[in-house]
């Protein structure tokens, strides 16, 4: 489990504006809670945990970009 990739305009470009930081998460946390939580504000184009590159454990973060970007500052 990663990250899902639709076709966001603003990946990889620097500007994206629905991308928000997610701290604070459980070291249990699973891709599909992640997302399904956060999913009830706004459609996701991105979403992505955070992990030890060594380990392939959670780091306890991640990030969840939205399709409209208004949502982040709701």
């Amino acid at each position: 489990m990663g990250s899902r990739r639709n076709d966001n305009p603003h990946y990889g470009d620097g500007a994206s504006p629905g991308k928000i930081f997610i701290g604070g998460l459980a070291k249990d946390t699973t891709y599909e809670t992640f997302v399904s939580y956060f999913e009830k504000y706004g459609k996701i184009t991105d979403s992505v945990i955070m992990k030890d590159r060594h380990a392939h454990r959670p780091r306890g973060f991640g990030f969840i970009t939205y399709e409209d970007p208004s949502v982040v500052t709701r």
